[in-house]
């Protein structure tokens, strides 16, 4: 074989080896269990992270037998809860996100459906 051609195979094989054993290395700074109440039932949907570590969760809250809300918390850097805010349409109908996100001035965008009892959403 060529100097050059064996070059490339070992550069190759390297590379491929080193990609195969690469571990990703997160590590959870904070965790939280969201629980709304004894009884309610909490799913999340979406987080996004803002420019100071903030950490909005977006996603799902009901009591079994009734409807979904739309459940938004917010934790500061340290894991510590800011505020939660909770959307029950007028018509008390079934709300559920799909997903969220930061703009430049920090206002938080959800996008999802609403349902009115009627079975209509928006």
């Amino acid at each position: 074989m060529k100097p050059l051609f064996r070059l490339f195979i070992f550069l190759f094989l390297t590379t491929l080896e080193f990609q195969t054993n690469a571990q990703p290395s997160v590590v959870a700074s904070w965790k939280q269990t969201i629980k709304i109440s004894l009884n309610s039932i909490n799913k999340s949907s979406s987080l996004c992270i803002d420019k100071q570590g903030n950490c909005y969760v977006l996603g799902t809250t009901w009591f079994a037998d009734s409807t979904k809300n739309i459940l938004l918390i917010k934790f500061n850097a340290e894991g510590e809860e800011e505020w939660e805010r909770i959307y029950d349409n007028p018509s008390h109908g079934d709300d559920i996100p799909t997903n969220m996100c930061l703009d430049n001035e920090g206002n938080i965008w959800i996008c999802g459906i609403a349902k009115t009892k009627a079975n209509n959403a928006d």
